[in-house]
């Protein structure tokens, strides 16, 4: 049994099953729709990711008003069935609500996809951003640490 196990490891070591997938976004933020700025998920991998799909949680959102805490995720409605290594995907997390006299929004984009040759389970990676004013006066989403940082 122990040499089986031992052939198996050989013929895997050469691949890494630990996907390189980064999130990141360049456009500059709309103070009143924070989520319609586009993000963009990358596969930096060297294989083939199944069932990729996205969500965006709300962690916090905070104002001139009262703030509100995890308001909740807004899916994205599209499941794409592979995304090859080196293809991006770009989306729009879909408006969970209006924000008015925006100060602070915590956003997490969750990553949901299938490993290359593997049948399950479909893995999920955490990509968190926060807002923040520049001195000019314009918004942006920074990127703050996650579970893979």
């Amino acid at each position: 049994m122990s040499v089986v196990v031992l052939l198996t490891e050989a013929f895997w070591a050469p691949f890494d099953f630990s996907p390189d997938i980064s999130v990141s976004t360049d456009s500059p933020l709309n103070p009143e729709q924070p989520l319609s700025s586009p993000f963009t998920v990358t596969n930096n991998w060297n294989l083939v990711l199944h069932q990729f799909t996205y969500a965006c949680f709300i962690d916090y959102a905070g104002g001139g008003g009262p703030f509100v805490e995890n308001i909740g995720i807004t899916r994205g409605s599209d499941v794409t069935p592979k995304v090859r290594g080196g293809e991006s995907k770009t989306f729009v997390c879909p408006p969970a609500f209006a924000i008015s006299d925006l100060e602070t929004v915590e956003l997490e984009i969750i990553v949901e996809y299938r490993p290359f040759l593997r049948l399950w389970p479909v893995s999920m990676r955490t990509y968190r951003f926060e807002t923040l004013r520049r001195t000019d006066g314009s918004w942006l989403w920074k990127p703050q640490p996650s579970q893979f940082d």
